[in-house]
């Protein structure tokens, strides 16, 4: 570079900024997944006061704090105040930083990783460690130094999760000297059970040290303690009674249900005949049944320790229910002729679609068992909790109401029979969309030619003499800002801005591809088309009356083209 000219090195060399750099803007997030931590000095106030430090030192301002005590390793999606700092750093165009205290406390799954600082980097931000080195991933050494950190981090959290798993097995073998059952390792206990928890000694830094351990709910329900209702259960399950049955029985009895405290529902009954629940009510205690990301270990793999806990029932009873419950599973359908099931569901109209206009909740497939083949939609809550919550219920005949439903979509393609007319009619539409944008952004074109006026006399006053500079230079800097925001928005709008045309062609090619997808395609397809035209549909149970809103244009035609979508309600009787 000596021997290039001294004009070209004077503009080769970096411009000399006036003023402070710009102010960066970032978001912490501080984490601690186990209580050992606290003593290790990684606490989440210790951590917090760290990174508001390294904040201070590099003229950082942090906008937001999410703090979460919780560990990843069942499931990333646990981490809700995770989620949270996401999505606020990608909605913030100011934050260009995520501060941690150290990038574990971010992520140890490398692969999730990779992914997280992805996304975040599509909206310019990174990821920066207060406790460990910068990298410049944009050279070999910073690359491999972050592929080490990031093996240390998997590492440390595969021995973390070893040991503390190793340490929950122990934990749930070792027995109370007082009362002689074991340690809970945490989560509720199942119905008839509740926990309680005993000091036993202290913690390495004089805390108090406390243990869980279960007993039996001794709570008066409807006349009798909990155990002996889940006792109860246990009783009618052995003797071959149906989950729905045990359920009406509860109900009948004014139980309340363990989860919503209301009524009971097949599946609450279901959860609590479920093998390793069985043992527990035996009092055998039942560890590892489910792993990493709650999916569900081999039986030979759980931890299982006699008795636990006080039981409700005998192991003879347990082993009776799983019997009973084992052969029901064991029922082959190709044998007993019974239905099976498509891939994707057979009812075009589930998914919440359909609601019920009496709860709200949503209308579900129901097939009669007793005639093999008749299709039904009925309320959710009828069929689960036998209308406790609702009412008497009202079973929709499949074919009936779905062909109804193809009937009016059919009742919109008629109106097509003049597609000249309706393709003007779309294109119409569309045109007035278009005509607003153009309003609001005749609006803003008027703003700013009031600034280049406003700037013109401004001008025109300097040229003349006048004297009052400083009020003329603080009026010109208002008046660009203005201007600059005005052209922001006007930049905006024309992105949006657009005279969409279609042709009689597409509305044919439309036309063909929803026939031909309600003929010939999968249920999936055929699901989708429907949603095409059809906004809701609701049944209002007291008339006998069905409720089908059809969007007014076929929202996959126009909608991206931002035409907006109408809706035409049409009742059908039942």
């Amino acid at each position: 570079m000596s021997n290039l000219d001294a004009r070209l090195q004077e503009l080769l060399k970096e411009p000399v900024k006036s003023g402070t750099a710009a102010k960066r803007y970032a978001v912490a997030y501080v984490r601690v997944s186990t209580e050992m931590q606290e003593d290790k000095g990684l606490s989440m106030p210790a951590q917090r006061a760290i990174i508001e430090k390294y904040a201070r030192d590099n003229e950082i301002d942090i906008v937001a704090v999410y703090e979460e005590a919780k560990s990843s390793y069942q499931d990333e999606h646990r981490r809700t105040e995770f989620a949270k700092m996401i999505a606020h750093t990608k909605a913030d165009p100011r934050i260009s930083v995520v501060l941690v205290h150290e990038f574990s406390r971010f992520c140890r799954d490398d692969r999730l990783k990779v992914t997280y600082e992805t996304e975040l980097e599509d909206h310019n931000v990174r990821v920066v460690s207060v406790s460990e080195p910068m990298l410049d991933r944009d050279t070999p050494a910073g690359m491999w130094l972050g592929k080490i950190i990031e093996a240390k981090n998997k590492s440390y959290s595969m021995e973390v999760a070893f040991h503390t798993r190793k340490g929950m097995a122990q934990n749930a073998q070792t027995r109370d000297p007082e009362t002689g059952f074991c340690y809970k390792n945490g989560g509720a206990p199942p119905y008839g059970f509740e926990s309680y928890h005993v000091q036993r000694g202290f913690e390495k830094g004089g805390l108090p040290a406390y243990k869980t351990l279960w007993r039996l709910d001794t709570r008066i329900v409807a006349g009798k303690p909990v155990h002996e209702w889940a006792r109860h259960i246990l009783e009618l399950a052995a003797n071959g009674i149906s989950l729905d049955k045990i359920r009406n029985a509860l109900d009948a009895a004014g139980v309340p249900s363990p989860r919503y405290g209301k009524t009971w529902g097949t599946s609450s009954v279901h959860s609590l005949l479920e093998f390793n629940v069985l043992l527990q009510f035996a009092g055998y205690g039942v560890w590892n049944v489910r792993g990493q990301k709650q999916r569900r270990n081999p039986r030979h793999e759980w931890v299982i320790v006699e008795n636990a806990h006080p039981a409700i029932t005998t192991l003879d009873e347990v082993l009776k229910v799983q019997e009973i419950r084992e052969a029901r599973s064991a029922y082959c359908p190709k044998d007993n002729q019974a239905m099976v099931r498509a891939s994707g569901s057979r009812f075009l109209l589930t998914g919440g679609l359909f609601k019920c206009g009496r709860c709200g909740s949503n209308m579900v497939s129901h097939t009669d068992a007793k005639s093999r083949g008749l299709d039904y939609y009925v309320c959710n809550e009828v069929k689960y909790r036998k209308g406790k919550a609702c009412g008497p219920g009202l079973y929709i005949d499949k074919t009936v109401i779905e062909d109804a439903v193809v009937k009016e979509i059919m009742g919109l393609f008629c109106d097509w029979s003049n597609l000249d007319a309706f393709t003007k009619a779309i294109n119409d539409r569309l045109e007035k969309v278009s005509h607003t944008k153009d309003c609001e952004s005749a609006d803003i074109k008027r703003h700013l030619a009031e600034i280049e006026r406003g700037l013109s006399n401004i001008r025109s006053a300097i040229e003349s003499g006048y004297g009052d500079i400083q009020w003329a230079n603080d009026r010109t800097m208002a008046l660009s800002s203005e201007r600059e925001k005005w052209e922001a928005k006007l930049a905006e709008l024309k992105g949006q801005v657009m005279r969409p045309r279609i042709g009689v062609q597409d509305v044919k090619n439309l036309q063909a591809k929803f026939w031909d997808t309600l003929e010939n395609g999968n249920n999936t397809e055929k699901r989708e088309a429907v949603r095409m035209f059809v906004s809701h549909i609701r049944l209002e149970p007291e008339n006998a009356q069905v409720l089908i809103g059809l969007k007014g244009l076929p929202a996959h035609l126009v909608y991206p083209l931002g035409a907006g979508r109408g809706f035409e309600p049409l009742t059908f009787g039942l």
